[in-house]
């Protein structure tokens, strides 16, 4: 009983190595803790400091140069280092060096803390980032990496971060192009202007191959694509083979309508519209109405003209013109065999940042072959040595033919938002343009001899072109067309390449080649130039008559890049 509650000596100091290994693994824990907590305060950090210099370095974007030529210049990284200095303040982790890197960041330097900053395409739907090979560079990824120092390097010494941004600043501007053949004004007419002014009273004005530019009403795109219908996201806009049924779009166009007010008139004959059963098998690409390029969902943001939008569609399609003639069949056997397509009165084009705007009024495209001929003998039966073509020569000549009259193109190239509003597009308009690839085939014996083949492809360009800028500064502004190709009806600049062509088997193309290049730049072009400019141009001015012309107008509302991040 005298030895109750007394603890036996070989029990003392038992709890002792639990003490020790607890102690141990507290220590471990804290010490990952805490340095757990500041590798994602070095993370906060790297993030912001990705961000904020993407956000910076987006504004070096114009959205017209690729991002391998960007990426080259000694501006790209001055800015970069700048950006860098002025927000890498109390930043956890090793300073930041800024460097260059390319798309695979395979040129990053190993154990250093750099930033580096690279233009290029970035698609937020699958998160792919590349270079944009000719595309203008859209947008910039941003990468940071640091190295932080553990307070208690229990498993390790330091530690990686690594964090990526990306952003991008497009303009949202947006322009429209419609084109016509020949345009009659008598009050433009010095002459005509004075005797029918009298005669009738008032001025006679006839547009042939024209187009009627603006109604009254406007809808905002980004309702467009919003509406609750099967008309699909922004995606379908941007994705060229998307189609949608031409009832569906009109649907989509109602809602966007009733969205901005509910004008009666446009309710009234979008309903008229939609209830035509036929409307609901005829399909249509969105990317056929607005060109949005590379900007991605940017362009959204501008209102468009509703009558062009509704007849756009409809011509659109029924091939994307008021008139069609989708095929066109020719056989003449062996001497002739023609097929192609030909469209009428081309509807206005948009355009925004990114994209252009491309309209004709007649576009034709053939395809022919012509005196496809054997002369010889046929098949003759050699016995054991079998069948022959004894073939003494042939003849062969295919030719392809793109045409547009009255052809008419704009793509926005700046967008300034200081002071008045400005958008300059390039644009280029002619008379018609052309361009015939001709390959002949001539051989003899047993197609042995080749005595002629080679491709000739005869061009004619838009002769008229060069930078138009349009300033806003009041909303009647955007009615107002300005004017592309005065001063001349377009006659097309020739060029004729033979460089290629053989006879037999002796490129002459290139001798060739030089003496045309003297005679068409030399001679042809320049004389043809004067005489549209002196001759021609003010002699139909003089009657009013205006030829292969075309407006441009600017779609509500330009608007200058803001910089955002975009994934």
């Amino acid at each position: 009983m005298g030895n109750a509650g007394v603890r036996p000596d070989d029990e003392r100091g038992a709890v002792a190595p639990f003490v020790a290994i607890l102690v141990v693994l507290l220590v471990g824990l804290a010490s990952f803790a805490v340095d757990l907590g500041y590798q994602r305060v070095a993370a906060r950090d790297m993030q912001a400091v990705a961000d904020i210099v993407a956000l910076d370095m987006a504004r070096q974007l114009d959205g017209v140069t690729k991002g391998n030529v960007l990426k080259n210049r000694n501006s790209w990284q001055s800015a970069l280092r700048a950006s860098l200095d002025r927000n890498d303040d109390n930043t956890v982790g090793d300073p930041l060096e800024a460097v260059p890197c390319n798309t695979n960041l395979n040129t990053l330097p190993n154990g250093k803390a750099v930033i580096c900053a690279t233009p290029g395409v970035y698609n937020p739907e699958t998160g792919v980032f590349t270079n944009g090979g000719n595309d203008p560079a859209s947008h910039v990824r941003v990468v940071t990496r640091t190295r932080i120092d553990y307070f208690f390097p229990v498993y390790a010494n330091d530690g990686w971060v690594t964090k990526t941004a990306y952003a991008d600043a497009p303009d949202t501007a947006c322009v429209k192009v419609g084109s016509y053949a020949a345009r009659l004004d008598t009050g433009d007419s010095p002459l005509l202007g004075f005797v029918l002014g009298r005669l009738l009273g008032s001025d006679v004005e006839l547009g042939v191959l024209d187009w009627n530019g603006i109604a009254a009403l406007d809808i905002n795109l980004l309702d467009l694509v919003g509406a609750e219908t099967s008309i699909g996201t922004v995606g379908a806009l941007l994705e060229g083979d998307k189609l949608v049924s031409l009832h569906d779009f009109y649907v989509a166009t109602l809602g966007a309508v009733e969205a901005g007010g509910g004008n009666l008139a446009a309710v009234g004959l979008l309903n008229k519209l939609i209830g035509i059963e036929a409307f609901k098998n005829l399909q249509i690409k969105l990317a056929d109405l607005i060109d949005l390029g590379n900007r991605g969902a940017a362009g959204l943001d501008a209102d468009v003209n509703l009558l062009d939008l509704v007849t756009a569609a409809a011509q659109v399609a029924n091939g994307e013109n008021s008139v069609a003639i989708p095929a066109i069949g020719i056989d003449l056997g062996p001497l002739a065999q023609v097929t192609g397509s030909v469209h009428v009165t081309d509807a206005p084009k948009i355009g925004c940042r990114g994209g252009t705007a491309t309209t004709s009024q007649v576009a034709a495209d053939v395809d022919a072959t012509l005196l496809d001929l054997d002369l010889g003998l046929g098949e003759v039966d050699l016995g054991a040595l079998g069948k022959v073509n004894f073939s003494l020569a042939t003849t062969r000549l295919t030719a392809t033919i793109d045409l547009d009259v009255a052809p008419a193109s704009a793509r926005i190239v700046n967008t300034t938002c200081v002071g008045n509003k400005t958008v300059t597009a390039e644009t280029s308009t002619g008379l018609l343009t052309w361009t015939i690839t001709l390959r002949p085939r001539v051989t003899a014996v047993l197609d042995l001899v080749r005595l002629v083949e080679g491709p000739i492809v005869i061009k004619g360009t838009a002769a008229n072109g060069g930078e138009i800028t349009k300033m806003i500064t009041r909303d009647a502004d955007y009615d107002v067309p300005v004017p592309l190709g005065k001063g001349s009806i377009g006659v097309p600049n020739v060029s004729v390449d033979v460089s290629q062509l053989r006879i037999l088997g002796i490129k002459v193309g290139s001798v060739s080649q030089r003496v045309l290049d003297l005679l068409l730049n030399g001679i042809v072009n320049p004389l043809v130039a004067t005489l549209d400019t002196w001759v021609l141009d003010p002699l139909l001015s003089f009657v009013g008559l205006d030829v292969s012309g075309a407006e441009m107008y600017v779609v509500r509302e330009p608007n200058c890049g803001i910089p955002g991040l975009r994934g």
